[in-house]
């Protein structure tokens, strides 16, 4: 299939959303915990958790633009600099799944996802308890 630029804008919206979607391969499903600067948790899944290197271990994250509504996460990102980076397993991929809908700042994800918040260590951002691997950034 060879489709130039004009042709991917003029494709359904599903059909577009599946090839650019999966054109790079399996991708990797992790919530990002994060807490605002008023103390509400947020998370949200992101398929964009990328290995940069192991010495020194380096992980990145990329967000989408912000030119039209900065998303929850990448303001409590920006504003306090803690994030968490937690694997998402079967046991709870369909909530994991729905954290991707849009929710008011001072409205909680893992409340309305039925996912529970976990401090660990006096770590500013939350972790994700049912998540079975998880590290602090």
């Amino acid at each position: 299939m060879l489709l130039d630029k004009n042709d991917i804008y003029e494709l359904d919206r599903i059909k577009r959303l599946n090839i650019i979607n999966s054109i790079t391969g399996i991708k990797p499903a992790n919530l990002i915990g994060t807490k605002s600067k008023e103390g509400v948790n947020n998370v949200a899944i992101f398929s964009s958790v990328v290995h940069l290197g192991s010495q020194p271990a380096q992980l990145g994250l990329l967000c989408r633009p912000t030119h039209t509504r900065k998303s929850d996460t990448y303001t409590n990102i920006t504003d306090t600099g803690y994030y968490t980076i937690n694997q998402v397993s079967t046991s709870f991929v369909r909530q994991a799944h729905f954290t991707s809908a849009k929710t008011a700042p001072e409205v909680s994800e893992f409340d309305v996802m039925n996912l529970t918040p976990e401090n660990l260590n006096d770590f500013y951002a939350p972790f994700v308890q049912q998540s079975s691997v998880k590290i602090g950034m």
